[in-house]
């Protein structure tokens, strides 16, 4: 520590033996207590001081129980066991025995508030070089945004395409609508393959009209296309370098698109590893006002005639495995987290049918495998779940037309 001398800032003198004290501290047994926590505090961080100084809490209660504070630096300890729904032992202090022990606490929680910023500084420069390196060239910040339904932005438009976009109905339409017709006319074959003109004869009159115009209108218009596409650019760049979003619309919103984001994923491990995969999740599903569900998504099927995968080989057994974890999530959230992740007023998918296309899988696997993506829930006043198998098309057109689409059996 340093200190002030005479306008002169002078370091203290750390004794060797002080020194090798601090020196790895945390390594060993204590690592193994803290090691585990990493990134549940960084998901409390990213949500603000208040809830990280409320994990780091629990983290240190863990900490001291574990490790007694009589316990030197230097020394290996031999961690006591751990049960949080236990209550604290109280030990028999003097005054001087528990200021010693308050100071010798609070020492400690410092360093291991410490402890965990430095290890997430560390993973995050590994993650990224330095705050500067594009963040598009990191292949984990660009998956994540794909399960956020992000897209990158498409590149500027060209000078009359963005004049097309700008004033078509004004500008545009008109001259194509009268040299459509005189091409009809100068041209049966078109007429007859056509009743509209095709894009490609838009964009050919649009660009013959904006050729037209002063050059300063035509400047104008091409930095008008280079500026909004450098505003889409940069705001691609923040949302791959911002935390995810906290929101339950937005937390909705990846949760929908589950199954068509590990789908591909979860081929993939099918194909080379030659194993059945299935991801189970669950927790407050913003749609079903917090209540906490599960939704699980499967890839493989057996040698049975039917060949289903391991959700609809026998779905009372599997009921089971939900109902199973849905009991443990049930000790994971308070029934504040729960309610902030309402969406309030969300629309009810009960019943919605998706499928993913089999013939998709990577390297051309030629196994008769599908996924399914399931939500499940466990209702306080019963222990039964009801499964509804109703079809629903209420999807927009073009996702209808896929006859192989993610397939998603909903159960209360």
């Amino acid at each position: 520590m340093a200190k002030r001398q005479g306008g002169k800032r002078v370091r203290r003198r750390v004794p060797k033996e002080e020194r090798k004290n601090l020196r790895l501290w945390a390594e060993g047994a204590r690592e193994t207590i803290l090691s585990p926590h990493l990134d549940a505090y960084q998901k409390a961080k990213d949500q603000g001081r208040r809830q990280e100084r409320k994990y780091l809490k629990r983290v240190c209660k863990e900490f001291h129980t574990r490790v007694g504070w009589r316990v030197q630096d230097h020394e290996e300890p031999v961690l006591s066991e751990w049960d949080p729904s236990m209550a604290e032992d109280v030990e028999v202090l003097s005054e001087e025995e528990e200021k010693v022990k308050a100071a010798r606490e609070n020492e400690l929680n410092a360093r291991i508030r410490r402890w965990f910023t430095y290890r997430l500084r560390k993973i995050r420069k590994g993650q990224r070089s330095n705050k500067e390196a594009d963040p598009r060239k990191d292949p984990y910040a660009v998956l994540m945004a794909n399960l956020s339904g992000v897209t990158a932005p498409p590149k500027a438009l060209q000078a009359y395409q963005q004049f097309m976009r700008e004033s078509y109905e004004e500008k545009v339409l008109p001259v194509v609508t009268e040299r459509w017709e005189r091409e009809k006319i100068d041209s049966t074959r078109i007429s007859e393959r056509s009743k509209e003109p095709k894009a490609g004869f838009r964009a050919e009159v649009a660009s013959q009209v904006f050729a037209a115009l002063p050059a300063e209108e035509r400047k104008a218009i091409a930095d008008r296309a280079k500026a909004e596409a450098a505003v889409a650019k940069t705001d691609f760049l923040e949302i791959l370098k911002s935390p995810p979003s906290q929101s339950p619309a937005a937390r909705q919103r990846c949760i929908d698109a589950v199954a068509d984001f590990v789908g591909p994923i979860l081929q993939g491990l099918h194909s080379h590893t030659g194993l059945h995969a299935t991801l189970i999740m669950g927790g407050p599903i913003p749609m079903y006002n917090g209540d906490i569900r599960t939704l699980h998504v499967s890839y493989g099927r057996n040698l049975t005639v039917l060949g289903p995968h391991w959700p609809q080989w026998d779905k009372a057994r599997f009921a089971e495995v939900t109902k199973f974890m849905v009991d443990y999530l049930h000790t994971a959230y308070t029934p504040q987290e729960c309610a902030q992740a309402s969406l309030n007023g969300g629309v009810d998918l009960t019943g919605a049918q998706y499928t993913i296309d089999p013939s998709a899988a990577a390297d051309g696997a030629d196994s008769d495998s599908s996924s399914d993506s399931d939500s499940s829930g466990s209702d306080s006043s019963s222990d039964s779940d009801d499964e509804s198998d109703e079809e629903v098309d209420s999807r927009p057109t073009k996702k209808r037309k896929l006859e192989t689409r993610r397939k998603a059996t909903v159960k209360r």
